[in-house]
């Protein structure tokens, strides 16, 4: 069994009525909750539990994207994985989740458009050309040696 140390990264600084008065953190929050100077803060202190994480024997550090909502604010996965690879050593670092929509939007389309063809990875691929051999949906960047 191994164990991966996942954080979205929720927005620490919700007031405390937040919930009766906004219909949703998901997606239709409002960007004024935001607060840019105390988000380097923020992203910061979430880089170093995630970099913490993989000094306490976690097997894995599981990054994902949630479209920057309340919910999560973490940016690409690709991103944070990038940044961690060079601060961690033992931990896989794990992206959960790459939105095919943000990385190949070409192929975001609907079965009958030019993305008709399914990869065997799960993602739509255009028809005229052949789907790669691999694609990272679920995919470990880094594994223990």
């Amino acid at each position: 069994m191994k164990f991966t140390w996942f954080n979205l990264m929720p927005w620490p600084y919700l007031p405390e009525d937040f919930r009766q008065k906004n219909r949703s953190v998901w997606v239709d929050i409002d960007q004024r909750l935001f607060d840019p100077a105390r988000s380097h803060e923020v992203y910061n202190t979430y880089m170093d539990l995630l970099e913490y994480a993989g000094t306490l024997g976690f097997d894995g550090v599981g990054v994902n994207e949630h479209h920057q909502n309340g919910y999560g604010i973490m940016p690409s996965p690709n991103l944070i994985a990038a940044a961690l690879a060079r601060r961690t050593k033992d931990a896989a670092i794990v992206v959960l989740g790459n939105s095919i929509a943000l990385y190949n939007p070409r192929c975001a389309w609907p079965r009958n458009s030019p993305c008709s063809t399914a990869s065997p990875a799960g993602g739509w691929w255009p028809a005229s050309r052949s789907a790669p051999r691999w694609t990272p949906t679920i995919a470990t960047v880094r594994s223990q040696p």
